[in-house]
């Protein structure tokens, strides 16, 4: 667990794209046995392996409400809404592997693409808002 940690705290201090927050610092932190049993009492896998670490990633703040958030608010995006999200997300993952924003040749493989993790922007929410439009679409966010 914690060499997979290390390994995406690397690749991500290496990403630059204004759509990707950019990594500050990570840690990890011991857990007590009350904390650990707390704050994973689903996590009895970890339990077993006598697995007791936090680990924490330190990113820039992206200002904006999250897809997850978005779709709650908001109910289905129009399927020009989609499109437009598909292309600006296949366009980020694009340029992460085409190698323009790293400079190691592994590859990388974003393994938790989900609503909570694309962030609407701010700027673009306002504009669309003041038209009268929906929600737009975005920037990821979070984890690599």
């Amino acid at each position: 667990m914690q060499e997979l940690f290390e390994r995406e705290a690397a690749t991500l201090a290496e990403l630059e794209h204004p759509k990707i927050p950019a990594l500050y610092d990570h840690f990890e932190e011991e857990a007590d046995d009350t904390r650990f049993a707390i704050e994973n009492s689903a996590s009895t896998r970890a339990q077993e392996l006598g697995q007791h670490k936090f680990f924490y990633l330190v990113q820039q703040h992206m200002s904006g409400i999250d897809l997850s958030r978005a779709l709650s608010q908001h109910g289905k995006f129009s399927e020009s809404e989609v499109e437009r999200c598909l292309k600006i997300l296949l366009k980020i993952l694009k340029d992460i592997h085409s190698g323009s924003l790293h400079s190691s040749r592994t590859l990388i493989v974003h393994r938790d693409i989900k609503p909570a993790n694309i962030i609407a922007r701010p700027r673009t929410i306002s504009n669309q808002m003041a038209q009268g439009r929906r929600l737009p679409i975005l920037t990821t966010g979070n984890f690599i």
